[in-house]
């Protein structure tokens, strides 16, 4: 029987749940910048030819087809994703990480002993010595650099898959809980609207689930194409205005801001029911995003604490290096399957 201690061991129902949007969401963006930037250089390569209206839009129509299955095009789709959903550099200083990774406590210590085998023999490289194209030959070198600014370690949004491995028992009870927030709120509604007698109080239930969606998607399907249309000079004037104020609408800060500004109105002007679906958002998917940062927390963490985990995690596509001045990978990941 294959061993799968570390490989998502323990995920909660609604953990995979969110894990499947994760990947929806990432496959989704893949598609569309992997067929953009097909477009772009089937339309580019056509009109080099001379080519112009029908004889153009014909070629670009066959053309994108076999650049779509290039090589280096998919790899530079699958980079822009992974920039748009792996963590930034973190603002934390943090001189004092050599020391924090040489010296485990002694539970983790004792947790780590258990599973270090493990590790080595998951991973594809036993030091980062062996490591090809890495810009350092130790681990202490590396961690030397993080600690001075250099570079910085970055993580894939699914760091939750790890956290049997990464987090103590008290950290993962926590984090199930986040994880079963939302299937919480959906049975809330219904006790409710039951109790209040307002069958308006169940559409907390498509609140929650978007709210739980919204939560795990990692990146916008939508943004990208706003951000395009904005600044092309083609599209008319007033849908590239409408594009910027969706932008706006579709921050983060806006996203944040609305909902809670929407709860306290309905709240004080007695909108129960109004109120509570939009509590059911607010409570699902801040709920799903902290188990999220959580998850990606703990796995950086850890990743500093062990050569080991290092390379488990970098042979597995959870982490990699990047540099702190231009926030490109100084080795990409490497990509599962």
């Amino acid at each position: 029987m294959k061993d799968t201690s570390l490989y998502s061991a323990g995920m909660t129902f609604p953990a995979r749940l969110v894990l499947g949007a994760d990947q929806f969401f990432k496959v989704m963006r893949y598609h569309s910048e992997l067929a953009r930037l097909a477009y772009r250089l089937a339309y580019s390569d056509g009109v080099k030819q001379g080519l112009q209206g029908r004889d153009l839009a014909a070629y670009v129509a066959r053309s994108s087809k076999v650049y779509s299955d290039d090589l280096t095009v998919q790899a530079n789709a699958y980079s822009v994703v992974v920039n748009e959903t792996w963590t930034a550099r973190s603002r934390n200083k943090s001189q004092t990480m050599i020391a924090l990774v040489r010296e485990l406590t002694g539970l983790e210590a004792r947790k780590f002993a258990g599973i270090e085998e493990k590790l080595r023999s998951a991973s594809r490289w036993h030091s980062v010595s062996e490591i090809p194209n890495f810009p350092f030959t130790t681990f202490a070198q590396m961690l030397s650099a993080i600690a001075a600014g250099r570079c910085y370690i970055s993580v894939s949004s699914l760091g939750f898959r790890r956290t049997n491995l990464t987090s103590g028992r008290a950290q993962q009870a926590w984090g199930g809980f986040l994880s079963w927030v939302p299937f919480l709120v959906v049975l809330t509604s219904i006790v409710v609207a039951i109790a209040w007698r307002n069958a308006w109080m169940l559409l907390g239930i498509p609140a929650a689930a978007f709210g739980m969606i919204q939560g795990a998607a990692p990146v916008s399907l939508l943004r990208p194409i706003l951000l395009s249309a904005q600044n092309d000079i083609s599209i008319p004037l007033p849908f590239r205005l409408t594009a910027k104020v969706l932008l706006v609408l579709t921050s983060w800060f806006v996203g944040a801001l609305l909902p809670s500004l929407f709860f306290a109105w309905m709240l004080f002007t007695d909108r129960e029911a109004p109120a509570w679906i939009v509590a059911s958002y607010i409570l699902s998917v801040n709920a799903i995003r902290i188990f999220i940062a959580r998850g990606t927390i703990s796995l950086r963490a850890a990743v500093k604490k062990s050569e080991t985990f290092f390379l488990f995690a970098l042979s597995q596509g959870d982490c990699a290096l990047c540099d702190s001045t231009t926030g490109q990978f100084l080795r990409p990941p490497e990509r599962p399957g």
